[in-house]
């Protein structure tokens, strides 16, 4: 396999542009925004930033006070729009919030990911869209989703047209959607990871990198934004459970890893970019990278992990 390294900070511009992000949590020990200023706010108790197996830094929420307050113009005068995050659900009552957008009582304005909602089936994941003046539209899955597992969701909003992709696979398709996602930016506005716009049960389990972009994704788009994120539901595999990664003098340096049992080695930007590709980790060794972070996918037969790394100045 050839390896592809791409150093040129001309390059990871232009994908920034091409993509037009918003706001960038990776949520690896903060609620920082990485592209900008647009930070979020941990609740002082309930929302902890731990180390899982297959994502590596995430935000944990305990499900009765954890939540992230995040800034109430995020989707300001977006026409289309697109919302990404990884999630693991560890079950509990219905109505908990992956995120929500809008307020209730006097405007009424919602979007909001629920993983298990009481519509259709019930038990199920659903969406919610209510534009300021509009009927609601409720989207919902027909079966409910693994628990205990990573789920990447994205969403898609395209004029009127409505995407929501779970893993690779999209999975809810609306050609008549009324509401962009501005309308749901009455005023005031409120914004959460973990909360609810309702009394309902905060979010039980852990978020990791959410983001926003002022347009739609294409469906291309939206599957390498997947696989460059992490790409895999799998679990880790056992070999790569103990890896450890880090930054120092431009190189990513690792310990804990069967250097014969890897496959393939992706490195993306924070944008999304593919910055290196091959089928060697021992290839760290000489490879150089500009500061900034990266996310790492390590791969073996069985499935994938992805670690977050920062080249420090």
């Amino acid at each position: 396999m050839k390896k592809l390294l791409l150093l040129v900070l001309a390059a990871g511009m232009s994908a920034a542009m091409s993509y037009s992000q918003v706001v960038h949590y990776p949520l690896d020990t903060d609620t920082r925004d990485a592209i900008g200023s647009k930070h979020g706010t941990p609740s002082l108790q309930g929302a902890t930033f731990v180390t899982d197996a297959v994502r590596d830094g995430v935000l944990l929420l305990d499900g009765e006070q954890g939540i992230v307050t995040l800034p109430s113009d995020l989707l300001k005068g977006m026409s289309s729009a697109t919302i990404s995050c990884w999630f693991n659900f560890a079950g509990g009552g219905w109505w908990q919030a992956v995120y929500s957008f809008g307020h209730i009582n006097d405007p009424w304005a919602v979007f909001r990911l629920n993983p298990r909602t009481g519509l259709g089936p019930g038990g199920t994941l659903g969406v919610t869209i209510l534009g300021f003046g509009l009927e609601w539209q409720d989207f919902w899955t027909e079966n409910p989703i693994d628990t205990l597992k990573w789920h990447f969701s994205c969403a898609v909003f395209d004029a009127d047209t409505f995407r929501f992709y779970l893993n690779d696979s999209l999975i809810i398709y609306h050609d008549s959607v009324p509401a962009t996602p501005d309308m749901v930016m009455c005023d005031p506005n409120e914004a959460y990871l973990g909360k609810s716009l309702w009394e309902d049960p905060t979010f039980n389990g852990m978020i990791d990198d959410f983001r926003i972009y002022d347009r739609a994704l294409s469906e291309q788009e939206v599957h390498d934004l997947y696989m460059s994120t992490g790409g895999s539901s799998v679990p880790a595999p056992k070999v790569f459970r103990d890896v450890t990664l880090w930054g120092y003098d431009g190189k990513i340096h690792y310990a804990g890893v069967d250097e014969s049992a890897v496959r393939e080695v992706r490195v993306h930007s924070i944008t999304g970019q593919l910055i290196h590709l091959s089928d060697r980790i021992t290839d760290f060794r000489s490879v150089r990278f500009i500061p900034g972070l990266y996310i790492v996918n390590i791969a073996d037969k069985e499935g994938v992990i992805s670690k977050k790394v920062m080249i420090p100045e």
